[in-house]
């Protein structure tokens, strides 16, 4: 299965709760109103921001949350993101909403433990290393980062679920700072564990300086979540709980 995650940013002074109405009753309504575009669309969550530090090194992100939407098919998301209501959508939605950045993924399921919604989430969106190309920072997170970051901390003690998001080889944003490689998907039983996964000092340094190999860590941009299904294929739009 494939995976569009797009990046959300607010025009200032938006509220939270109005942000959170208007991204799921006009914004996203929108896109359920085209048959053709609903058709394809598997499942969709919304993931807002929150004020929440967990690291030192992550400092609180500009934007306000990210959707998540599903397809079957790569080619299903590729002509979803060229459909021209998609394409319009930003200018139509301008007075709330300052940017929307879109990133066709696939979806890498590294462990699951079996919790079904999560009290905290975190997304964090990287660039390369200076001295790789966006496929060897996304061979050496999955095949050498993950063995030696679980060595390190024992992150299941904390995380249920962790997800590697690799945004598409040939996929490229319209500004360079925004153009990410990839976003480590971290579900955290509950803040107190969010924050003492990174509570080590010693076993920190030692995450960064691996993390360092494949990532530009100064250009990091770490989010931290609740996540919120607002439709499914099969139910519709979801009920707000």
């Amino acid at each position: 299965m494939f995976k569009l995650i797009s990046l959300v940013k607010t025009r200032p002074g938006t509220r939270p709760d109005i942000f959170r109405d208007y991204w799921r009753e006009s914004y996203l309504r929108s896109l359920l109103a085209l048959p053709e575009l609903r058709s394809t669309m598997i499942k969709v969550t919304h993931n807002h921001t929150f004020p929440l530090v967990i690291r030192d090194d992550f400092p609180m992100s500009p934007w306000a949350g990210f959707s998540e939407i599903w397809f079957d098919r790569q080619s299903d998301m590729t002509a979803f993101l060229n459909h021209p209501a998609v394409l319009a959508l930003p200018a139509s939605h301008a007075d709330v909403l300052a940017e929307v950045v879109h990133y066709p993924c696939t979806e890498r399921l590294t462990w699951d433990l079996g919790v079904e919604s999560p009290p905290i989430k975190m997304m964090a969106f990287f660039h390369p290393a200076r001295t790789k190309t966006r496929a060897e920072s996304q061979y050496y997170w999955t095949y050498r980062h993950v063995a030696i970051a679980t060595g390190l901390n024992h992150p299941t003690r904390f995380a249920p679920r962790y997800v590697q998001n690799h945004v598409l080889l040939d996929h490229h944003t319209a500004k360079p700072e925004y153009d990410f490689a990839g976003a480590p998907e971290l579900w955290f039983y509950s803040r107190e564990a969010a924050l003492e996964l990174f509570g080590e000092t010693d076993r920190l340094l030692e995450l960064q300086a691996d993390e360092a190999q494949f990532s530009d860590r100064a250009a990091t941009v770490a989010l931290m979540t609740d996540d919120q299904p607002v439709y499914t294929q099969a139910a519709g739009l979801i009920a707000t709980p």
